[in-house]
């Protein structure tokens, strides 16, 4: 990217947030939609930060000045804050000062200042029953765009903004070429990740496909951002009446526990109490990999704990 006359930020334009922009454009490339906006939503306290203390040029900002808004977010964590928020506005930090500068040097560390994220799921998702929920898609008036993110989200584990902007004629063609499709549009991180397709999916993609006759789920003439908003406020009623999560995020879990299951051959530990399997960490990494995650330490975040089942004889030998 060809940068300003100004010196002012880098070259990369005299405001803060406009050259923040360009320099994440600079970063990532013309893709990456996605990733340089939640960057740049997480940096908006950063800017406001510098702006009170009258610094609108980033060459200005050095690791002292980082660490104290690093501090500030710490408060804010030991206020109100969860540690995932203030570990993503500090990561959010150090990759825009990466963009912007090109070096490391002012980077602080997110678990230092914000503390570790608990990512160990303890409540059994509500959608792992498969037959309840499409009996809540027969049963319920929600609009047929909003069921397809439903199926979308249980079926294959999808996050709903992917399932929202899922090409559906590509994937189910590529998937009878290939048993498979390529996920590309919506993932977070800019992670692109194929995404095995067996015959009760292709017949949920194929079915979906004919049912709303158009390449996404998104009406003719909306957005992504007003057709999401429309589809919690929807779901979030038919829920609650039917004994399911609000958010579509449950069926990602329920996705999760399921292909757990399928390698293991026992109940995800968030079901069970505990581990029951010996291919504990053979299934942990099957799922990280659908889930499109690059660790296998995440999956704890959908099929619970590592640690061993506790048998009743167990018990009473402790006691």
């Amino acid at each position: 990217m060809k940068k300003f006359k100004t010196k002012q930020n880098y070259g990369f334009g005299r405001s803060l947030k406009y050259a923040a922009k360009n320099a994440l454009r600079n970063h990532y490339g013309d893709g990456r939609y996605s990733s340089r906006a939640t960057v740049l939503s997480k940096c908006a306290g950063f800017f406001e930060f510098l702006k009170a203390r009258q610094i609108y040029d980033f060459r200005k900002v050095n690791r002292t000045i980082v660490q104290q808004y690093a501090e500030v977010v710490q408060q804010e964590v030991d206020l109100r804050l969860g540690s995932a928020t203030g570990q993503g506005k500090l990561s959010a930090v150090n990759q825009l000062m990466l963009a912007l500068s090109g070096h490391r040097e002012n980077w602080v560390s997110p678990v230092a200042y914000a503390g570790r994220r608990t990512q160990v799921r303890s409540e059994v998702p509500l959608g792992l029953d498969a037959e309840k929920i499409e009996k809540v898609l027969s049963e319920s008036d929600l609009a047929m765009e909003i069921k397809v993110v439903l199926k979308l989200c249980r079926q294959f584990g999808l996050r709903v903004r992917e399932a929202t902007l899922l090409e559906l004629p590509h994937a189910a063609r590529q998937a009878r070429r290939h048993g498979s499709f390529l996920l590309s549009r919506g993932c977070k991180g800019g992670r692109v990740r194929d995404v095995p397709v067996d015959a009760e999916g292709l017949k949920v993609l194929e079915e979906v496909h004919s049912v709303l006759g158009r390449v996404c789920v998104i009406p003719e003439g909306w957005n992504y951002v007003k057709f999401s908003r429309f589809a919690y406020r929807s779901w979030g009623p038919v829920a609650k009446k039917w004994g399911l999560a609000t958010g579509f995020h449950d069926l990602r879990a329920a996705f999760g526990c399921a292909a757990y299951t399928d390698v293991a051959g026992f109940d995800a530990p968030v079901v069970s109490g505990g581990v029951q399997s010996p291919k504990d960490l053979e299934a942990r990494q099957h799922v990280a990999e659908l889930l499109g995650h690059g660790r296998t330490q995440i999956a704890a975040a959908y099929v619970g704990t590592r640690r061993p089942l506790k048998l009743e004889h167990d018990e009473r030998r402790e006691q």
